[in-house]
């Protein structure tokens, strides 16, 4: 069994191997370590989520899927599939829980688990034919479970405590993240898939399709910014917004024909552009300017990849994906690690230098309402920043 995944495939290097390579420099220059996840045995492999040192996605063993952690750059990988369901999938970390789905009876169930496979509690609530679980934070998972249509659901931790998020009037709907106690995702509500926010209620559902989108899908969510993706005379743009379907900043590099966000984690968020006819792994910082291309750090076996998940604590960058390599010929999972130096506010373009092209850059990134403009960080973009900007500024620097 031969698996394709994503819009791209995935990719690998050597069995567990660990390279050194630099991307393309910007506001998240950095050298990328790029280690590879493929544990040893496995037909293929993908990272789908991460949290500090750990990750988290599949391995497909003996043609099945079987839920797996890994463990930092050595790449020790843990077998999390339960015994009893056929396949079983990881999709997100929050302290220290797993959640995902497996193949019961074959259908879905959403599940969790506490960090081996006797842990696994299956979330799938009575009279459902299907569930999945998309997003975690530590008291919350999301997904959807399905009757004749999905709908977007919420749970802490039991079956029992399902919450139905499904939109009033709504045809379909699917939640993939949450976090702080809001949860994003998408619904079909007037003949558009829209992207959606939550907070804990169908009533709280929120549009965050942005004008002129015939399609939107939020993947992820941390703190004040949701990411995922909007579709513009039949193109996917990547895409950030902060709670309104008019925050909305378009994230797509120039050049790129297709892009989406599927993770974020504060400043940055990743997710894959295509450029040129490839799939690219990508990461931003707020801005479509910011893009760093991720696959630039895979040598050239690397035919395409992915970033699906994003974690950082301020100075260290973990992101974890996928990529093909065609000399393997089968799909792997993927980290990167980047150590990124203090950013300096005052060098607003990190050309290097601090002069009236920032000043220049700057204003037109805060009359944008830009989130890169929000340089103290606060998660406004208003008078403040613009105080923070010019005292650094006239300082020379940071």
């Amino acid at each position: 069994m031969k698996l394709r995944l994503g819009v791209s495939g995935l990719a690998g290097l050597f069995a567990c191997g660990i390279l050194l390579f630099c991307a393309t420099p910007s506001r998240a220059s950095a050298q990328w370590i790029v280690t590879n996840l493929h544990p040893p045995g496995a037909t293929e492999s993908s990272a789908l989520a991460v949290l500090e040192g750990r990750q988290a996605g599949f391995a497909v063993v003996g043609n099945r899927l079987h839920a797996s952690t890994w463990n930092g750059l050595g790449a020790i990988w843990l077998d999390l599939h339960p015994s009893g369901p056929t396949d079983s999938v990881v999709t997100a970390l929050a302290a220290d829980r797993q959640v995902g789905h497996a193949t019961v009876n074959a259908r879905f169930h959403a599940c969790l688990w506490n960090g081996s496979t006797q842990s696994w509690v299956d979330l799938h609530p009575t009279g459902s034919l299907t569930s999945a679980a998309y997003g975690a934070s530590e008291s919350q998972q999301v997904g959807f479970t399905s009757g004749a249509d999905p709908h977007a659901s919420l749970w802490t931790g039991s079956a029992s405590s399902w919450v139905d998020l499904h939109p009033l009037g709504a045809a379909n709907s699917i939640a993939y993240g949450v976090s702080g106690g809001r949860q994003v995702g998408r619904a079909w509500v007037g003949g558009i898939t829209r992207a959606s926010l939550w907070s804990g209620t169908r009533a709280s559902w929120l549009d965050l399709n942005p004008a002129g989108s015939t399609y939107s899908i939020a993947y992820g969510i941390s703190g004040s910014r949701q990411v995922g993706f909007a579709r513009f005379a039949g193109a996917d743009h990547a895409g950030l917004w902060s709670g309104s379907a008019a925050s909305w900043v378009d994230l797509s590099p120039v050049g790129s024909q297709i892009s989406r966000a599927w993770g974020v984690s504060g400043e940055w968020q990743v997710g894959q552009a295509i450029v040129d006819g490839i799939g690219r792994a990508s990461l931003w910082n707020n801005s479509a300017a910011s893009w760093t291309d991720l696959h630039a750090a895979l040598p050239p076996e690397f035919l395409d990849s992915t970033a699906r998940a994003v974690w950082s604590d301020g100075s260290v960058i973990k992101v974890v994906g996928y990529g093909f390599n065609f000399l393997t010929n089968r799909a792997e999972a993927l980290l990167w690690t980047g150590v990124v130096p203090p950013w300096c506010a005052a060098d607003f373009n990190q050309d290097g230098g601090v002069d009236g092209t920032d000043v220049f850059v700057f204003f037109g990134a805060w009359s944008d309402g830009d989130a890169a403009a929000d340089v103290n960080q606060d998660g406004g973009i208003d008078g403040p920043d613009v105080e923070y900007f010019i005292v650094r500024w006239e300082q020379g620097g940071c």
